[in-house]
């Protein structure tokens, strides 16, 4: 019995997590066992424990880890399972740190096949969309606009990539990524009605959310009408890479930027360049203010030079570093 309920969960973890369709007509239409899903002693507080883990993170990585440590499959079994990257299953699982030792602290192994047996139980009774369905997440900043001081998108760990600089404007917030071996990438979250997807091919869904895939880059529904555009260059895998670093996107951080000088001007500030803590302020005119070996420079613009050495002569260094860079 605990063997068929392995395969029966496995078969509508995938399919569900393959077509975004599961239910209870579904769950009930590959039954080939007994219907008989009486579980003694079944442990409440492991399987809890396990679920609530499981309810954190997004419904990709969640069908990953099930499989990987719960049913303890192998790397290549999952990739093959869930038709994906192997690399894409190892990101997954390191990212998933406090599923691993939710599911691996159990203090009895045992338990965890019971807990398996009562989650089928849930499946039955159709409730399986807990465990895979996309998680109720605080709203994601508007897409009316943004504020360039305010940095609301992240990505988290895609092998061989690392985030270079941040860009915060007014009508869309990026992230541009690099690899060890001159692989680069790049992340773009528009406000409504500023970018509009090429057309591509409907590709299954991101974070569940709508997706397509062209030539150029990977495009999710991330806000109703708001496509935020995902683009890999260099890697054999670049579809792979691109899907990993969009399921890995992150919309609700509010995370302040910080300068480490302020400025005294007049100019609206259309956005902010974060390149490895090397903070530059662009503003609407073009121009863009930062620091070199903390003396201030400007580039770019439609800026006379009297207007130019003002906006130097007014720089003072801030320690310790400020989120308002002007005075």
């Amino acid at each position: 019995m605990a063997d068929n309920i392995d395969a029966y969960v496995r078969t509508i973890l995938v399919r569900t997590y393959a077509s975004n369709a599961g239910g209870r007509g579904a769950a009930c239409a590959c039954w080939t066992g007994s219907t008989s899903c009486a579980v003694a002693n079944p442990d409440v507080e492991t399987r809890e424990e396990v679920r609530v883990a499981l309810m954190r993170v997004a419904p990709g990585q969640r069908a990953v880890l099930v499989l990987r440590f719960l049913f303890d499959l192998p790397v290549a079994e999952v990739a093959r399972a869930l038709k994906c990257s192997e690399g894409t299953v190892k990101s997954q699982t390191s990212d998933g740190v406090s599923v691993s030792q939710a599911i691996r602290t159990s203090k009895r192994t045992r338990s965890l096949r019971v807990a398996a047996a009562g989650v089928l139980v849930l499946i039955v009774a159709g409730v399986l969309p807990l465990l895979i369905r996309p998680v109720a997440t605080p709203p994601p900043a508007t897409a009316v606009t943004f504020d360039p001081l305010v940095r609301n998108i992240s990505v988290g760990s895609v092998p061989g990539l690392k985030p270079e600089t941040y860009t915060t404007e007014r009508t869309a917030q990026k992230i541009a990524l690099v690899g060890t071996g001159g692989q680069s990438a790049y992340v773009t979250v528009p406000k409504a009605g500023t970018i509009k997807p090429l057309p591509g091919d409907a590709v299954p869904d991101v974070q569940g959310k709508r997706a397509m895939r062209n030539d150029m880059y990977l495009a999710f529904e991330w806000e109703p009408g708001v496509w935020a555009t995902v683009e890999v260059r260099g890697f054999p895998d670049n579809e792979d890479r691109a899907r990993e670093l969009a399921e890995s996107l992150r919309f609700d951080e509010q995370i302040k930027v910080k300068t480490t000088y302020t400025v005294q001007t007049s100019w609206e500030l259309e956005g902010v360049r974060d390149t490895r803590g090397n903070v530059e302020l662009v503003f609407t005119n073009g121009v863009r203010l930062g620091l070199q070996r903390g003396v201030p420079v400007t580039q770019g613009g439609s800026a006379s030079e009297a207007e130019l050495d003002a906006l130097k002569t007014s720089v003072r260094l801030a320690d310790p570093p400020v989120t308002d860079p002007f005075r």
